[in-house]
Order: C-alpha cells, then sequence, then structure tokens
C-alpha cells in the first residue's frame, strides 16, 4: 500500500534534513548551467559554416588576384641572346662582303655561337663553311641534293633531321641548318679523330689526297679571325 505525504509534512522533512535541500539546489544549478552551455553551443555549430566560408571567400579573392602583380613571383623574362664582339665584327664584314641584311644575319650567328660551342668548335669555322658552302644563301640547293646555309644532304642524315620535320623543308630553316650541319661535323670529328679528316668527310671527299675542301675552309676561318682581330683593335 502506497503512503502520501501532506505538504507540511514534505517542508517539514526538507528543513529537517538541509543537506538533500541543498544536493537539490546544486542539481538544479546544474542542470539550467548544461542548458546555458548546449544553448551557447548551439550558437557557436550554427555560426561555424557562416565563419568558414568567409575565409575561404577571403582566401579565393586573394588567390584570383593576377601572379604578376607580385614582382616576387612574376615569371622570369626570356633572355635575349647577344652577339659576341666577335661576332658582331663577323656580322658587318659579311654583311658588306656577300650583300646580306643584319637583321637576318644576327640569329644565324647566334646559332653558330650556341652550336659551335655545343661540340667545342670554334665558331668562326661554322661562319668560314657557310661562307664557301653556300656564301649565306639559306635557300641554296645543288644539284646533289644539299639544301640551306651548309648544304646538308638530308638523305645521309635523317637521323638527326626526322624529329625536326619533314626532310623536304626543314633544312632551309637557317638556325636549324646550323645546328644540323654542325652535328654532322662533329659526327666526323668522332669518327676520324682529326679537324682535317672531319671537314673532308663533311665535303665529301675523303679520297681527295691534297685536302682540298678542308685547305679552303681553313683559309676563310684564319681570313675571318683577321678581320676580327683587326675590328676589335679599332674598337678598343
Amino acid at each position: 500500500m502506497a503512503t502520501h505525504s501532506t505538504p507540511t509534512e514534505t517542508l517539514r522533512h526538507n528543513t529537517k534534513k538541509p543537506g538533500r535541500f541543498i544536493r537539490n539546489t546544486a542539481s538544479l544549478a546544474f542542470a539550467l548551467a548544461s542548458v546555458a552551455v548546449f544553448c551557447m553551443g548551439a550558437r557557436l555549430v550554427h555560426s561555424m559554416p557562416q565563419a568558414v566560408a568567409e575565409h575561404h571567400a577571403e582566401h579565393t579573392a586573394r588567390a584570383a588576384v593576377p601572379v604578376w602583380i607580385t614582382p616576387a613571383v612574376s615569371a622570369p623574362q626570356t633572355q635575349k641572346l647577344s652577339l659576341s664582339a666577335e661576332m658582331r665584327a663577323v656580322r658587318d664584314w659579311v654583311s658588306s662582303h656577300y650583300n646580306v641584311a643584319p637583321a637576318k644575319l644576327e640569329p644565324i650567328l647566334q646559332q653558330t655561337e650556341v652550336s659551335a660551342r655545343k661540340y667545342g668548335f670554334d665558331p668562326l669555322l661554322i661562319v668560314a663553311m657557310m661562307a664557301i658552302e653556300s656564301s649565306f644563301n639559306p635557300k641554296a640547293q645543288s644539284p646533289r641534293g644539299a639544301q640551306g646555309l651548309m648544304q646538308v644532304i638530308p638523305r645521309y642524315h635523317m637521323d638527326k633531321i626526322g624529329q625536326h620535320g619533314e626532310a623536304d623543308e626543314v633544312l632551309f630553316d637557317p638556325k636549324l641548318n646550323v645546328q644540323i650541319g654542325t652535328q654532322v661535323l662533329a659526327e666526323g670529328m668522332q669518327r676520324y679523330g682529326t679537324l682535317r679528316d672531319a671537314l673532308q668527310y663533311y665535303g665529301g671527299a675523303r679520297k681527295d689526297p691534297k685536302a682540298r675542301y678542308s685547305e679552303r675552309v681553313l683559309r676563310m676561318k684564319n681570313r675571318l679571325a683577321t678581320i676580327v682581330e683587326r675590328d676589335l683593335q679599332q674598337d678598343a
């Protein structure tokens, strides 16, 4: 049988036991504090997406600024190659002697310096070969099929030409012709060991006992060297 207490008895009961009253009051305060913390957490969680979105928007706005506005991260500029003093003297002489515009000679002589030094040759040697082979005519073509400034014969050097395009046209590109022609001379050096033999190989005259092709090229090289030396002395 269940028993029930009157309100007066209940008050009297709680008054007699103050420890229980304190515990009940503390429990109530803890409960209220928990509710407050929960509400604050809910507001914080609710505001987080907005804060993340604002941060993302700010980051995106910064990333959208073109990088070239800040010098520290701008792309490096391609440096234009310039002719050496030696090649400038060669340019001036070739221009007047062979009636070729300096503007057309400059990229050819730039490539000459790059290719010659790549394979360990004096650039004046490559210029001398162009003088002998084509008189600096990039469209020159011989009855045997040799083409361009250094008169390279395509069918003998497809291993060097194939990667650059159609063999029928590629050797009429002056810079590429110089590049491939210098490579052919380097191949001759590797095979035969001396500059004289390499030149004879290049000229298709290895069996010539007088080595007349190499003699012509070397005479032209010496002539160019004299012209360059004289020009540099005048400028000094």
